[in-house]
């Protein structure tokens, strides 16, 4: 039986000027299988692509959103913790992407729930 999955990921392009975008992808196949699939997406022809995450289509939903937002409010918090020097900017910002790609927030409305979460 195939399933839905939603593939977010960072497609690097040293073109651009922020270096990239992050993007999402639907993929249809059996539970299985899905790590090859992910696995093919991850050789392009030219450029880089990294997969941050994949789930199923249909959890997407509250407990996301709220991990989502406890996810900026402690990158916000304290990014100099995190290794690397770029990673914690790049996972804050793909976390804001996700909600307002996905929950149709706003800048305010995240920078607000996280901090609310957060205390």
């Amino acid at each position: 039986m195939e399933k839905t999955f939603v593939v977010f990921y960072w497609r690097g392009n040293p073109q651009l000027r922020n270096g990239g975008r992050f993007g999402l992808r639907k993929i249809e196949c059996a539970s299985r299988s899905v790590r090859k699939k992910v696995r093919e997406m991850e050789n392009p022809v030219y450029g880089t692509l990294t997969v941050l995450d994949v789930w199923e289509e249909r959890k997407l939903g509250e407990t996301e959103r709220n991990e989502l937002l406890r996810n900026v409010a402690k990158l916000k918090a304290a990014p100099e913790t995190q290794s690397g020097r770029y990673a914690p900017l790049f996972k804050l910002n793909a976390a804001k992407w996700l909600l307002s790609e996905f929950f149709g927030m706003t800048e305010e409305e995240i920078n607000s729930s996280a901090a609310r979460l957060a205390n």
